[in-house]
């Protein structure tokens, strides 16, 4: 004879089975190694290099930061770029003192210095007499009587 099962029993029955987790979709969360990341910023790697390296996509690494650390990639990287810039200066000034070419490198690119040839010397002159000159051409047609042949001769005596 069979049993009479009771609505309660089912009830408890198909309670307790588990319930499969949802697919929430779309691929795994991709993991940054600071650390990793960091010292490519110190060498100056570039941003297509870092992401290589870390095998993950620019726009995702751009993102990632936004959202974890609250400045994108490029503010990100000046920050942390800033020690290999001290760094390699420092090397560099420490080179200068044994290396000429190295002190004519420093000094033409931080303090603005310089080749200048005695042609460029002339070059700038000339520019500065003709410059002059053409001021004065234009006193002269502005100017009457005395003043104009007085400025006429000045030209005359200016002329290259």
């Amino acid at each position: 004879m069979a049993k009479a099962v009771k609505k309660e029993e089912v009830k408890v029955k198909t309670a307790k089975k588990k319930t499969a987790k949802k697919n929430l979709g779309g691929r795994p969360e991709k993991k940054i190694n600071y650390e990793t990341l960091d010292e490519c910023c110190f060498i100056h790697c570039t941003g297509e290099e870092i992401c290589s390296i870390l095998g993950i996509d620019y726009d995702t690494l751009n993102n990632k930061l936004k959202k974890e650390k609250g400045v994108g990639f490029s503010e990100y990287f000046a920050e942390k770029s800033a020690g290999g810039k001290k760094s390699l200066r420092r090397k560099q000034f420490h080179l200068a003192q044994e290396n000429a070419s190295m002190s004519i490198w420093l000094g033409k690119n931080i303090l603005k210095q310089s080749d200048v040839s005695a042609e460029d010397i002339y070059a700038r002159e000339k520019a500065k007499a003709k410059a002059k000159l053409d001021a004065l051409k234009e006193s002269c047609e502005n100017s009457s009587g005395a003043l104009a042949q007085y400025i006429e001769q000045q030209i005359k005596s200016l002329t290259i």
